[in-house]
């Protein structure tokens, strides 16, 4: 059995897409960090989809207070906003940001309506990068 700080996904979102302006920066607007848990978020050290993907969804409606995912996204980005995610894809597989994380975030941003061309994955080097979602 895993200890509970092993068992547990932590999941840090910094929404730096959440400022609407370049004017934002300019008044000291911070972004800010959301942490997550779950205790069945991995199982051997492997992160579990149901999970993760009611980690984003339980983090996004507190953060922003709303109803539901898409007002939370929609008060944070629009649906015409090119979404960059950054990933640290060097450490490999069992690693760094894990794909199935990625996959649920992309999930939850096509849910509410953001175009697939317009949500970018990125990370250090091209090469770390695998082409998993379409």
């Amino acid at each position: 059995m895993l200890s509970k700080a092993l068992a547990n996904l932590i999941f840090a979102l910094a929404f730096c897409a959440c400022l609407p302006s370049v004017h934002a920066l300019e008044t000291n607007t911070f972004g800010r960090i959301l942490i997550v848990e779950h205790p069945e978020a991995t199982h051997s050290f492997t992160p579990e989809p149901g999970p993760v993907r009611k980690m984003i969804r339980g983090g996004l409606l507190h953060l922003t207070g709303a109803a539901n995912l898409k007002q939370a996204w929609l008060q944070l980005v629009s649906t015409q906003d090119t979404i960059g995610i950054k990933v640290h894809s060097a450490p490999g597989p069992m690693g760094g940001t894990r794909p199935v994380v990625v996959s649920a975030l992309i999930e939850s941003l096509l849910d509410v309506g953001i175009r697939p061309g317009h949500i970018v994955i990125w990370g250090r080097r091209a090469v770390d990068l695998r082409s998993d979602y379409h």
